[in-house]
């Protein structure tokens, strides 16, 4: 097997048609992996609506036409709590995120210095590490399960540099220069990764990121970089847009959500996936899994794979010499959406609330019945007496009030989802009991400290994973 040093391009070094029946079996891998995941995005979809309080439907039509339709939103209030307080509690390090620690004396000032240069490039210089936690952790209690990924960045600029003489033409010249930059965290939406979730996603045998580039962006990385596949490039032009799929649909969500219109450009974008995977090489020979011969080794490669067209459009070595595939997954309770565990409780809360405006709608709405038809089609003034025919019938609806057997429910419901999901309490100083009474300081103090205590598994492995 020839040696493959991390980055290497392995374009130019195997047969063509070696790589490309790669590619096709890359694209069957994916093809899998995102079937394995339909239940999952299908899902995903409906618990940002369900965090957003969006209602099933525009309009009701039961029990009259207009009817209420609030949604109570639980899962946005319990889900924000606890985003915050994970941000609050990893943030409180701030400006020291990572410490570094050596058992060589003589490395101690190069570890400290290590470490320094990575808490000033995640103070807002290189990246933000405030601004992909908030987006981490909200996804991490959403829909259970957030990836973030780490990696280095070669950004390639055009610079101008010379000098303009007294009373001459200024003499410039253009050239392009690399810039590069990392480690950098980056916050990847849960609909653009797909793994074996049994698995850390660090650890899992193949993990495949999904990039939406313009044919002209894999144009000019085609131009920049010798890794990519010129020709395979310049084939696949034909083959643009993204297949609707649950992945999609996730995408389409947030954009109503965030009321925002995807543009035309957007239908001529390429599918290219990012695969991280370990493949058996013989030789300078891919291994068939058909015809295995015991004899190749396991290579750890990166490949961008079009999923269209099946063509492997770039193909180097695994890029960073890393015990495991570069990213890192936050998990919520073994990976079990917040949003999930909360749909019984917010719907219990909302046809509550929704009985309770209906019934008072009616309230006001309807004053009783009648069998003179000249009643009806006069309205009532309620300042004013009714004045009727002795041989009328008429007969007032009777007014129950449930409102407090209402809010005893709202809040019962309430406290049952602040204990479940250990989030504090958003009374904040009142006790959640019926009632509502003042509660002491030292009431408050001891709540907070019991959600220390119940949200320690998640917090233990948040900051593990960002270590």
């Amino acid at each position: 097997m020839p040696l493959i040093f991390p980055g290497d391009p392995l374009m130019k070094r195997l047969d063509r048609s070696d790589v490309e029946r790669l590619g096709l079996d890359l694209r069957e891998i994916v093809k899998d992996l995102g079937r394995e995941h339909e239940p999952l995005f299908r899902q995903i979809a409906v618990w940002w609506k369900w965090y957003e309080a969006v209602p099933r439907q525009k309009e009701k039509s039961f029990p009259f036409v207009g009817a209420s339709n609030v949604v109570v939103p639980t899962i946005g209030t319990v889900c924000d709590a606890l985003a915050s307080r994970s941000l609050a509690q990893i943030t409180a390090a701030d400006p020291t995120y990572w410490r570094a620690r050596t058992e060589n004396e003589a490395n101690v000032e190069t570890a400290r210095n290590m470490a320094r240069y990575v808490n000033w490039q995640a103070a807002g210089n290189d990246f933000s590490l405030k601004h992909v936690l908030v987006d981490q952790l909200l996804e991490t209690y959403v829909a259970g399960r957030s990836v973030c990924a780490i990696n280095y960045r070669r950004d390639v600029r055009p610079i101008f540099f010379g000098r303009t003489p007294a009373g001459r033409p200024a003499m410039l010249q253009r050239a392009l220069q690399t810039v590069a930059r990392g480690p950098l965290v980056e916050h990847v939406p849960r609909e653009q990764m797909l793994w074996d979730t049994r698995h850390r996603v660090g650890d899992a045998p193949v993990v495949v990121r999904k990039r939406e580039w313009a044919w002209s962006t894999l144009r000019d990385q085609a131009k920049l970089d010798e890794a990519w596949d010129a020709e395979a490039v310049q084939a696949i032009r034909a083959f643009e847009g993204i297949e609707e799929n649950a992945g999609t649909r996730i995408a389409q969500v947030k954009d109503d959500l965030d009321f925002r219109d995807r543009l035309e450009a957007d239908a001529r974008l390429h599918d290219v996936r990012e695969v991280y995977c370990d493949w058996s090489v013989l030789g300078r020979q891919f291994e068939d899994e058909g015809e295995e011969t015991w004899g190749g080794e396991q290579v750890p490669l990166l490949a961008h794979l079009h999923m269209a067209s099946g063509r492997i459009l770039r193909l180097v070595g695994a890029p960073y010499l890393m015990p495991y595939k570069p990213f890192v997954d936050f998990r919520f309770r073994g990976g079990r959406s917040a949003a999930k565990r909360l749909e019984m409780i917010q719907s219990i809360q909302a046809t509550a609330v929704n009985q309770e405006i209906n019934a008072a709608t009616r309230r006001n709405a309807l004053w009783g019945k009648t069998t003179n038809p000249k009643l009806n089609r006069t309205p009532i003034d309620p300042s004013k007496w009714l004045v009727v025919d002795p041989g009328d019938a008429t007969e007032p609806f009777p007014m129950p009030n449930y409102t407090q057997s209402a809010l005893s429910l709202l809040v019962a419901m309430q406290t049952m989802a602040e204990r479940w999901m250990g989030s504090s309490d958003p009374l904040l100083g009142r006790d959640t009991r019926s009632g509502g009474h003042p509660a002491p300081a030292t009431s408050t103090l001891a709540l907070l400290e019991q959600v220390n205590v119940m949200s320690a598994g998640t917090d233990v492995l948040l900051q593990e994973e960002l270590s």
